[in-house]
């Protein structure tokens, strides 16, 4: 049998980091049907700095964690920095990062940067297939276009792997690795600020202290609500249906109900089933479209829940380094790993069923399920789905 190169790599890739949870020891019990397991690697494993700013998954199955002295890429073994000090990139102080379709990672830095220096001179692009660094103009030439030089905030994705970037001259930018840039005027001259995209490139934006945009994937502005209060992206999350959740002023929390309607809730409202909603302040929220589950960044807590399901899990008790590190950044891949960052490394962190059920198969029947947790039992194999 004949294996391709690329795909050998990423065979033993994904291979490497499923050995590496397996390896981590047992799992904790934290919830009554969830076990969560835990690996932390920090500097002492060989990450350049213990302060993660970003965290990206490629398709090859490589992880990539920025920090402030350098771009880390781990296959689950040992690291290779992106720094100055490798010659790699003429950079290190990473920001952001976000990763396109193509495979091409977009790193904002912060360090090296005169007080005037254009927004968009501060980004690299580091191609996860080949390592190669450029910058936006190395990298496009006269195809980048003007509002590219009027950049506020850092882009998003979409579940296409287009990216949005919204400017200080009322427009928004759409990269498609396929069709190139893309931009949409929506009002002249004013800041916008992007707060989230959907998986199917629906964005939604702040404009000025309270108003509240909604642009479809064809840049047509789709809606406009006033008096909407938004903190950012850091407190913004769209699901896979589509609907905006808008954290706002420590334990409150808007959202569409349909209809173009637009409902404020505070935290035990909008989640009646998670313990201890009513006293939680949120500081930050991520979405992981591959579990739908919401993760909280909290005062003193990180909390797992699982969206229109009563399975909220603290971290609190039975992992209390991960809260006391702080959280920074996440990321999550497709076969439901979750990266964490924070201001002391970063955890790789797999959550899996701890009760089987039913069994998956019926003689003479052909039958497909999305396996969540595997257990073996003697010669017995039992699948969590």
């Amino acid at each position: 049998m004949t294996i391709r190169c690329n795909e050998f790599w990423r065979i033993i890739v994904r291979a490497g980091l499923l050995l590496v949870l397996v390896a981590c020891g047992p799992f904790r019990t934290i919830a009554q049907e969830y076990n969560l397991q835990v690996k932390y690697f920090g500097i002492e494993d060989g990450l350049s700095h213990r302060e993660v700013n970003g965290l990206s998954i490629d398709q090859q199955g490589f992880y990539w964690i920025g920090t402030r002295h350098g771009m880390n890429r781990f296959d689950g073994y040992e690291f290779k920095v992106w720094s100055q000090e490798t010659g790699r990139i003429d950079r290190n102080y990473v920001w952001a990062q976000v990763l396109d379709g193509a495979g091409e990672l977009w790193v904002k830095y912060i360090d090296n940067s005169p007080v005037d220096e254009d927004e968009h001179s501060s980004y690299r692009l580091i191609d996860t297939w080949t390592g190669k660094a450029r910058t936006l103009q190395e990298r496009f030439g006269n195809d980048l276009p003007s509002a590219m030089y009027e950049l506020n905030g850092f882009p998003l994705a979409d579940g296409q792997g287009n990216l949005y970037f919204s400017t200080r001259i009322g427009a928004l930018v759409r990269y498609s690795p396929d069709a190139g840039f893309s931009v949409w005027p929506l009002v002249p001259d004013q800041p916008l600020e992007l707060l989230g995209v959907s998986g199917r490139g629906e964005s939604w934006i702040k404009l000025g202290e309270d108003t509240l945009l909604r642009m479809s994937p064809e840049g047509q502005l789709t809606g406009r609500w006033e008096n909407q209060p938004a903190n950012g992206s850091e407190l913004t999350i769209v699901d896979s249906t589509g609907t905006p959740w808008i954290f706002h002023s420590g334990n409150l929390v808007t959202r569409l109900v349909g209809g173009g309607i637009l409902e404020t809730l505070s935290l035990a409202e909008a989640f009646p089933d998670f313990p201890g909603a009513k006293d939680a302040k949120v500081a930050r929220v991520k979405y992981d479209p591959v579990s739908h589950a919401i993760w909280l960044n909290l005062t003193s807590d990180i909390v797992y829940g699982k969206l229109g399901q009563s399975v909220w899990i603290s971290f609190r008790e039975s992992y209390p380094e991960i809260p006391e590190a702080r959280f920074r950044r996440f990321a999550s891949d497709r076969f439901g790993r979750v990266l964490i960052g924070t201001d002391f490394g970063f955890y790789l962190v797999g959550i899996s069923a701890s009760r089987f059920t039913r069994y998956l198969w019926t003689p003479g029947k052909r039958t497909a399920y999305s396996v969540r947790g595997i257990e073996c039992s003697g010669d017995t194999l039992f699948l969590s789905t």
